[in-house]
């Protein structure tokens, strides 16, 4: 593949080629940081090729394995664009894919009324005998959308519906996911020990099938911080190291490590844990994002410690280093961690 992109976009100056195949690229985990690269300096192409290409750059700017390299409102703009795109096209499917991503991010972003418009037309565009998977997707959409303080009762047995379809089509994939939701879901209304259960079972699972690094590390991290927060840090440091490679391969590693600080809190790494707060912080101001509820409610929990176990200035100090810190820095900042206990690493 980067062959072929080589070769349209160096030799060829195909950009209608090099368009399509990058826009294959984002469901290849190790792609995901080449991938993005790729999409951004191809943009500017994009008055070059026909309105199919320039739906399916759009829509692949807008898939969920680019949502931690990409700024959230860019994403919102990307799937309204391949949205407006396939409405034109004869592509019922992307086009409904379109809108389920719109939905999502705008859910996402805090912008209610915006996720429900995007969410009926969604569901207006779906049709009873499609497959059964795109049918859990909708209602997957549908239980983010209408989630949040007061509503999470109401989306968790739509989450349970989608898993259930999700389960009996024989796709591992989207089954990985939605079991994550549900146990997400279970965790944000208070069912810990429910939601840890979950994930022990999947991550159980997950080692003898498999699946792409995104599913895996969503997965561990959300494990080792459920966890972290039942108080079995033994456990979730063990969790937490089997965990980390896959955070690096998915491209999420600097949103994933916020999952870890209470962790590091816990295991006696004050300095440790500052820095990953920093790094979530980092990471969230870049996409224009914020800290799903679990890992805000872990992250509240580890900053009260902190201002016992840190005085205001050192503290600050630890959090501006994390907001500066790469991949390879955050990945060798939690491996320094998990080899020791009891203090930072030197």
């Amino acid at each position: 593949m980067r062959a072929s992109i080589r070769w349209a976009t160096q030799t060829a100056s195909d950009w209608s080629t090099a368009i399509r195949l990058a826009a294959a690229m984002p469901g290849v985990d190790e792609f995901v940081n080449e991938n993005i690269e790729l999409l951004l300096l191809l943009e500017p192409h994009l008055d070059a090729v026909a309105p199919k290409e320039a739906a399916g750059f759009w829509l692949a700017m807008a898939r969920s394995s680019s949502q931690s390299q990409i700024p959230r409102q860019r994403q919102v703009q990307a799937a309204e664009r391949a949205a407006a795109l396939y409405a034109t096209l004869d592509q019922p499917k992307r086009y409904f894919r379109s809108l389920n991503r719109t939905a999502l991010f705008r859910a996402e972003s805090g912008d209610a009324i915006g996720a429900e418009r995007a969410w009926a037309a969604a569901r207006q565009v779906f049709v009873p005998h499609w497959p059964a998977l795109l049918r859990a997707r909708l209602i997957n959409v549908s239980a983010h959308v209408h989630s949040g303080p007061g509503r999470n009762d109401q989306a968790l047995p739509l989450f349970g519906e989608a898993l259930a379809i999700d389960s009996s089509a024989g796709d591992w994939r989207p089954e990985v996911r939605g079991r994550s939701n549900f146990a997400d879901m279970l965790w944000q209304l208070g069912r810990t020990l429910e939601a840890c259960d979950q994930w022990l079972d999947l991550a159980a699972k997950l080692r003898r099938r498999g699946s792409t690094a995104k599913g895996t590390s969503m997965t561990l991290t959300n494990l080792a911080g459920v966890l972290s927060e039942l108080d079995r840090s033994t456990e979730a440091t063990e969790v937490a190291r089997e965990a980390l490679p896959f955070m690096l391969r998915s491209g999420n590693l600097r949103v994933l490590a916020e999952s870890l600080v209470y962790l590091m809190v816990q295991r006696g790494q004050p300095m440790t844990a500052a820095r990953l707060i920093g790094v979530s912080e980092g990471a969230h101001a870049r996409l224009g994002s914020g800290p799903q509820a679990n890992e805000e409610r872990l992250m509240t929990k580890a900053r009260a410690r902190l201002a016992i176990e840190l005085d205001t200035t050192a503290f600050a100090r630890l959090v501006a280093e994390g907001t500066k810190l790469d991949d390879a820095a955050v990945y060798a900042t939690v491996e320094a961690a998990l080899a020791v206990q009891g203090h930072d690493p030197q």
